[in-house]
């Protein structure tokens, strides 16, 4: 990691702790550093001057924490930080929760304002603002007696002096508990640490931090003003008892309801439950709400931080304030449990959706908007009958445009007429919605684009922010990448393990995966569906014949020296010719919905192929084609679903005859080719009697008619 760069951000959930000039000239370590790399919780490094230590946590604090005098840093959001690899010996290699440091390294911080500020006139502090709340804190950490139990009924104290309050006794579904320390305050489910005004805050009914520092004052019977506290006239209140303030009678602090005014539990389920909202559930389970913004639909799974973003949003517009956590975390279990037993249930989709005889993409722009496909054309509608996902990582398509043709395409990539064909009947499999789908295999010499390829590919029907991956090193990730895009593309592969095949094998054809929901006993966590793939290498990686069965081999072509381009020139080709090519590729799925009644089931040597409409004879991608002999010229290997027909067109003269199958002939034993007389034309309800061309058709299993077959569209 020596010399890595990582920029914190609200959505990469870690922090950042820098403990400055605490390595001596000798290499010793200061007395509070040496303690913080006792704990051994998680990643620790020599800081890039050498003279300090930097630690990695997996969680996010609320707010950034610095104490110059203290030389401690503690960063949630909008830093760089450069990473030296150079561990501190004695700490994990990896990225872990960090609740006791950051609980620690919190309160040397608050102690040493308290401090100063006492020491600020007479050992008393004169300033009212963060000192105040800094000589409450301190003060509050040296007498958790007097204030742990009634905040906390249900706490119980420990040998050590701490107090511990289970996750159960505060309504979450979490096996980490709350634990208070004299050295700092550890939510150790939370994964993050809270100064005693933040917990009484968070699982009090204190809506301010004035608030939550005034109650612990009246329980440590100080003076606030003896804190540095100056009463003005609209700080003056009547203070609410014990019972009002933490509930005493429940479990948790934030749900007894204070003189009939409303807690912020139900005002957050209030929100949730109102018109704007509609609360449901998939087939699997998992709730979703929609959720009306701006003259459009947005859909987002319950347990989303989004839709926890959306619900802080409207609390804030009605309110003024902010929830606490544990607000949050009750009225989330209510709302998921709504959306659970009083919800409708309604699929929810990735990116592509085939709903009867109609397919929807998601153009996954700001307005929500779908591109809805019919066997008579396409069209973009601003509120779609299908409920789609986002993701992140997730990209818009650009908004297609009608007069298009595939020609168009072929002028980007270097490929054979043939293998053109297979790449283009791949994208139309990734558009049908549902699969099985067929595994693309991008293969060729160095230099030959195909990374550029398989980032091309994609961009035209499920753009990412990462298009190209590394394999997975284990079926769990896998299974995640396919949980979070519709499309796949694995780069630059070398090898394959067994177990990765295997699960390649269940994407492409179908197959469920399931592994423990965390902090659960018998709970799952199921996915059961189907991924396009594509593979980029220089070699044949498919060394398991089941794998290979599922492959369309695409080799691309050596690139002239005279005829290569700059990227940067190549990409902004691309990116302006997208909404064409798209357009065309709409329209070829168009077309194969109109044709999809007409097609059948042949045989070939015991080899069940499907047919996917013949398109007429009137264009070849863009071009005119003369009437020629019915040939159809199937190119086949040993190997199930390696089977394309690329090209077949007939003379005009012919009747239709939907209903009969050609005979396909096999031309050698081992099924490398096959020539066979194909159907007459037929009228149509978009011209005149053409002859016509049978673009794409795909195996089935040997073994059982009909079973797992590739349906792709032309």
């Amino acid at each position: 990691m020596a010399g890595v760069g990582l920029i914190l951000t609200d959505d990469d959930n870690i922090t950042g702790i820098d403990l400055d000039d605490c390595v001596t000239d000798s290499g010793s370590l200061s007395d509070v550093a040496a303690e913080i790399i006792g704990y051994g919780e998680t990643y620790a490094e020599r800081s890039p001057s050498g003279n300090g230590i930097r630690l990695l946590a997996l969680g996010k604090i609320d707010k950034s924490l610095k104490g110059n005098k203290e030389g401690v840093e503690i960063y949630g959001t909008g830093r760089y930080l450069t990473i030296t690899g150079t561990q501190i010996e004695g700490t994990p290699s990896d990225i872990r929760p960090a609740p006791r440091t950051l609980a620690k390294l919190s309160a040397v911080v608050e102690d040493g304002r308290a401090s100063r500020s006492r020491a600020n006139g007479n050992g008393q502090a004169h300033s009212t603002g963060r000192d105040f709340f800094a000589n409450v804190n301190a003060a509050t950490l040296a007498r958790l007696d007097d204030w742990v139990p009634i905040l906390h009924p249900t706490a119980r104290k420990q040998p050590n002096g701490a107090w511990r309050v289970t996750s159960r006794d505060l309504g979450r579904n979490l096996e980490e508990d709350l634990s208070y320390f004299a050295e700092g305050i550890c939510d150790y489910g939370e994964e993050y640490g809270l100064t005693p005004i933040d917990a009484v805050q968070r699982f009090g009914a204190a809506s301010n931090a004035t608030d939550a520092a005034l109650w612990l004052c009246r329980k440590l019977g100080i003076e606030p003003t003896s804190l540095g506290w100056k009463v003005s006239a609209e700080d003056q209140s009547t203070p609410r008892s014990d019972e009002q303030f933490c509930g005493t009678k429940a479990k948790s602090g934030n749900t007894q309801k204070n003189n009939g005014r409303r807690t912020q539990a139900e005002i957050l389920i209030e929100i949730a439950t109102s018109e704007e909202i509609s609360l449901y559930r998939s087939p699997d389970g998992t709730g979703y709400a929609d959720v009306e913004v701006n003259d459009h639909r947005e859909t987002w799974p319950l347990k989303s931080t989004g839709f926890r973003r959306f619900l802080r949003r409207r609390y804030y517009e009605k309110t003024g304030g902010a929830p606490n956590g544990e607000a949050m975390a009750g009225a989330m279990g209510v709302i998921e449990a709504r959306a659970a037993f009083d919800g409708p249930v309604r699929p929810v989709h990735l990116r592509v959706a085939e709903i009867g005889e109609r397919i929807y993409l998601d153009l996954c722009d700001a307005a929500h908007r779908a591109v809805e496909i019919t066997s008579d054309g396409w069209s973009i509608i601003d509120r779609p009958p299908v409920r789609f996902r986002r993701t992140p990582g997730m990209l818009a398509i650009p908004e297609p445009v009608s007069g298009g043709h595939l020609d168009e395409l072929r002028q980007h990539f270097h490929m054979s007429a043939s293998d053109y064909v297979l790449a283009v009947s791949w994208l139309l499999a990734v558009l049908r919605g549902r699969g099985p789908y067929p595994i693309l295999a991008l293969t060729g010499e160095q230099g030959t684009g195909k990374s550029f390829t398989g980032d091309m590919l994609r961009r035209l029907v499920d753009p990412n922010t990462a298009p190209l991956r590394s394999l997975p090193r284990d079926t769990r990730d896998l299974y995640v990448a396919a949980i979070n895009g519709h499309v796949l593309v694995f780069d630059n592969l070398s090898g394959m393990p067994a177990e990765i095949s295997d699960a390649l094998c269940r994407l492409s054809t179908g197959g469920g995966f399931s592994t423990r929901a965390l902090f659960t006993d018998g709970d799952e966590i199921l996915f059961d569906g189907q991924r396009p793939i594509a593979l980029t290498s220089i070699n044949d990686v498919a060394n398991r014949s089941d794998l290979a069965d599922r492959l369309v081999i695409v080799r691309l072509e050596v690139i002239p020296d005279e005829e290569r381009r700059p990227e940067a020139e190549l990409r902004a080709a691309f990116e302006a010719a997208r909404p064409r090519l798209l357009g065309a590729l709409l329209d070829a799925v168009s077309h194969g919905l109109m044709q999809l009644p007409h097609t059948g089931l042949i045989d070939c040597r015991g080899w069940p192929i499907t047919l996917f409409g013949c398109e007429p004879a009137k264009r070849r991608f863009g071009r005119r084609i003369e009437p020629t002999p019915w040939k159809w010229f199937l190119r086949l290997t040993p190997l199930q679903w390696r089977c394309v027909v690329t090209w077949a067109t007939g003379p005009s003269t012919q009747q239709p005859q939907p209903s009969s199958s050609p005979n396909l002939a096999c031309s050698s034993a081992t099924m490398s080719g096959a020539v066979a007389n194909g159907p007459p034309a037929q009228k149509d309800s978009r011209g005149s009697s053409r002859g016509w061309r049978l673009l794409c058709v795909a195996s089935a299993s040997q073994s059982h008619t009909g079973d797992r077959v590739i349906q792709v569209l032309d």
